[in-house]
């Protein structure tokens, strides 16, 4: 698990949403898919961006099959639950 090393207070200069992505509720609340289709595949990140320390990356892989692999979803989901309580970092 990555957790961004800048500090609380580095405040983004523009927020912006991806141009194809989902919410995925059944991983957790708030967790979210980007979907991104290149020459090479399609590829997904799942991910969670609605804590203040940072964004969490559960998952991300490269899509083989017209339908998302369970395995993909339970590991997203297995990361999610290891995540720190929503707030054991605020201080």
């Amino acid at each position: 698990m990555i957790v961004s090393p800048w500090p609380r207070s580095a405040e983004p200069l523009l927020l912006l949403e991806p141009s194809d992505w989902k919410p995925i509720p059944s991983v957790g609340a708030g967790v979210r898919e980007i979907r991104v289709q290149e020459e090479s595949g399609a590829f997904r990140v799942i991910y969670l961006a609605s804590r203040p320390e940072g964004v969490y990356v559960l998952h991300c892989f490269q899509k083989k099959t017209q339908k998302t692999n369970r395995h993909h979803l339970d590991l997203a989901i297995e990361r999610f639950k290891r995540l720190p309580p929503k707030n054991a970092n605020q201080r």
